[in-house]
């Protein structure tokens, strides 16, 4: 210390006051908070995406893989009359809902809660249409109003799962669709956010 002490008593007043003005520069520059301009732009696969850049120092900011994952749609949920429901006499209690995958990749683990406005007669899952594999979960709940599924996967490019909905009431009104993943409600392209916390507060 007494060397650095006698040196820096040797440098003249305009080198120490220089000196003393970049440490405290350094110094604000590590407490204060960087102000930055993030600008979004709308472009490819993975819109929107974080272009960048910010203040005066020039940060640039992005999107990991993982995070661009998240922020993209990944299905449309269709929801429609059964055009060939399997009771002709009761054509309008039954009705088709089915997740279709727009990306290129299979949807891992996906599984899903409806909650319907009012308990409904039954809801199955329809093989012969669906393109998912290792299927499972646990079913409709003991009040009829909230149904549980999950599947390995549901196959890339346009991949589906079908649902048939029985009902003696009206069209069933689906007051929440929960998932891990974000999609459309078609076909007005509504967007549909992640709700995990509904996904995983369902009780049989």
């Amino acid at each position: 210390m007494g060397k650095i002490y006698k040196r820096f008593k040797s440098w003249t007043l305009p080198t120490k006051i220089s000196i003393i003005i970049g440490l405290l520069g350094i110094f604000l520059a590590l407490l204060l908070p960087h102000k930055s301009t993030i600008i979004t732009t709308s472009s490819g696969n993975n819109s929107p995406a974080i272009t960048n850049t910010g203040s005066h120092n020039q940060i640039n900011v992005v999107y990991s893989v993982e995070e661009l994952d998240r922020k993209t749609p990944k299905y449309e949920l269709h929801y429609e009359t059964m055009k060939t429901p399997p009771n002709k006499m009761g054509a309008n209690n039954y009705y088709e809902l089915g997740f279709k995958n727009i990306t290129q990749t299979p949807l891992t683990n996906f599984t899903f809660v409806l909650y319907f406005e009012n308990p409904i007669k039954g809801i199955s899952y329809d093989y012969k249409r669906s393109t998912a594999n290792m299927t499972g979960g646990l079913g409709l709940s003991n009040d009829r109003k909230s149904f549980h599924w999950r599947g390995n996967q549901i196959m890339e490019n346009g991949g589906w799962v079908v649902f048939i909905i029985e009902t003696n009431n009206a069209i069933p009104a689906i007051k929440k669709v929960c998932t891990k993943y974000m999609g459309y409600k078609m076909p007005e392209k509504q967007l549909l956010l992640p709700d995990t916390l509904g996904l995983y507060s369902f009780k049989k």
